[in-house]
């Protein structure tokens, strides 16, 4: 009998307070593993019915460490009804803690072989594999005897490995929102940042400056003498995915097609940045953030294919880019392709110095660099800032509000400040996460201060002629979403979801929020 596999996404705009217009691609990568072996597989977007979960034979769980709370309760449901495997992946996989809460096993890091291993050995027929295969099996935890087993990472995927698996593009429409969310595309998987922390850890490990990371050749700056993860010491992504990667540009034409296809409207090409497609040149891993620069002919095919795929049938966007890569030809290829979307710099702090510890490849001047050369070719800059980083200097804030309002004057339509949270696998892990900024006077001085500029911003929007796709109704207001992202926009009239039409904004409500009228029935 075929097996049905329920994989619970929770990522899903169900499961956020907020930025309801997201549908990541580790779920339907999974599916796609799954519907490759003809297996009964299905993706929810919110917390399955007790009567729901009855009909299933394997629970797979993708969540991300702000998840833990439902995850848990997910779980538990669960085991209220079955004995049979529940799988945990996605970056909360890397608390090994999570395991103790009723999960068969998890899988970490990069999960398409480590499934396949699991498949072939009993799973396709709703059975764990035996023990001893589970034990030799890596990239996997799990409990044996009540002892918590954490093997060794597998290997990282080659981009040869990676280009073979097709994520599920028929499995989108699962997502509720799929006709109105941006759709996630891995084009860029892992990261380049070889460089490290040079902050004391709380373990008491600290750089000596060896500079293996920085000149060392290829693999070597991945190691370190004092096993400290490679990255910016906040950030997880290099030792959880390994070293950047591309993924070749026909798998990624067959999923945008797919996903086109089945009536997605908002493409986004996904990674820890775009300007690391084609660096590796598609065989070999990139583990230098500074050179080679990026690929123009690369990354032109891919724009140009995906643009091409998709004509004026839905939008494509770019999530991020390392503001210390991006040079006039490259922006000018972007602003070719991409022109009047949004793409996200990360720069984190206004401090020089504090930025280099951090292990940061990008400084402050090169944000600034890259927002004008964004602006010149038409793209909207959006930046990230972090607040309760370990170790921050005292001018850590006040450099950080100078730099925000330069960024302003050049341009940047929106600034996001984020809590430091300590993530498992990263170097900073050890530290205690931040609390919530109005807990912090300081903190509470940067988020009020991106608050107001983000408010100020939003003037300019005043009286603009928007397109937009229609999206959810809460019972009074029906939710508007730009075509190419942009801020969150209201109505008073429902109208059907999915439908595109043009709006004026007419009110600002919020540093988050717009309300616009109808120009078009």
């Amino acid at each position: 009998m075929l097996k049905k596999f329920l994989i619970v996404d929770l990522t899903a705009p169900y499961f956020r307070h907020s930025t309801k217009d997201v549908i990541g691609a580790g779920a339907r990568t999974i599916a796609g593993i799954l519907e490759e072996r003809n297996l009964g597989v299905k993706i929810m977007d919110r917390m399955p019915q007790v009567d729901r979960l009855q009909e299933v034979d394997v629970l797979m769980v993708s969540g991300m460490s702000v998840n833990r709370r439902d995850c848990i309760r997910l779980i538990n449901l669960w085991r209220r009804v079955s004995k049979s495997p529940a799988i945990l992946g996605g970056p909360i996989a890397c608390d090994p803690s999570m395991i103790r809460y009723g999960f068969d096993l998890a899988i970490i890091g990069e999960g398409e072989k480590i499934l396949e291993a699991l498949l072939e050995n009993g799973l396709s027929d709703a059975q764990l594999p035996e023990e001893n295969f589970l034990k030799n099996l890596r990239g996997i935890s799990f409990i044996s005897q009540d002892e918590l087993i954490v093997n060794p990472l597998a290997p990282t995927l080659t981009p040869r490995d990676w280009s073979k698996y097709s994520p599920s593009f028929h499995r989108i429409k699962d997502y509720r929102n799929y006709r109105w969310a941006r759709v996630y595309v891995e084009v860029v998987r892992g990261c380049s940042n070889s460089f490290r922390t040079t902050i004391r850890l709380p373990d008491g490990r600290k750089c000596t400056f060896c500079n293996l990371c920085r000149t060392g050749s290829g693999e070597e700056r991945w190691r370190c003498p004092l096993n400290i993860p490679p990255g910016c010491g906040y950030c997880s992504v290099p030792s959880f995915l390994g070293p950047s990667k591309s993924r070749r540009i026909d798998s990624i034409a067959r999923e945008v097609s797919g996903l086109v296809e089945e009536g997605v409207r908002r493409v986004v090409l996904s990674g820890s940045d775009i300007l690391e497609y084609g660096r590796s040149n598609f065989n070999t891993f990139q583990t230098d953030p500074e050179n080679p620069p990026p690929d123009p002919e690369a990354l032109e095919e891919l724009l140009s294919t995906v643009s091409s795929i998709i004509c004026d049938r839905a939008v494509v966007m770019a999530e991020n880019l390392k503001a210390n890569l991006l040079n006039e030809e490259i922006a000018k290829i972007l602003g070719k392709y991409l022109k009047d979307t949004p793409i996200h710099i990360g720069v984190e702090t206004g401090s020089k110095e504090y930025s280099k510890a951090l292990g940061r490849p990008s400084t402050p001047s090169d944000a600034l660099k890259a927002i004008k050369l964004l602006k010149k070719y038409g793209l909207r800059p959006y930046i990230y800032f972090l607040h309760g980083l370990p170790e921050q200097p005292e001018d850590h804030i006040s450099k950080s509000i100078e730099l925000m309002e330069k960024c302003v004057s050049l341009g940047v339509e929106k600034i996001t400040v984020y809590r430091f949270r300590a993530l498992p696998m990263s170097a900073f892990s050890g530290f205690p996460s931040a609390p919530p900024s109005r807990s912090s006077p300081t903190a509470e001085k940067l988020v009020s201060k991106a608050t107001s500029v983000n408010r100020e911003a939003k003037k300019r929007l005043l009286n603009k002629i928007v397109d937009v796709v229609v999206g959810d109704w809460d019972g009074k207001h029906q939710y508007l979403y730009p075509l190419r992202h942009g801020p969150t926009i209201i109505v008073d009239r429902r109208l059907p979801e999915g439908m595109i039409l043009k709006v004026r904004i007419v009110c600002i409500l919020s540093d988050r929020l717009l309300k616009a009228e109808l120009l078009e029935p």
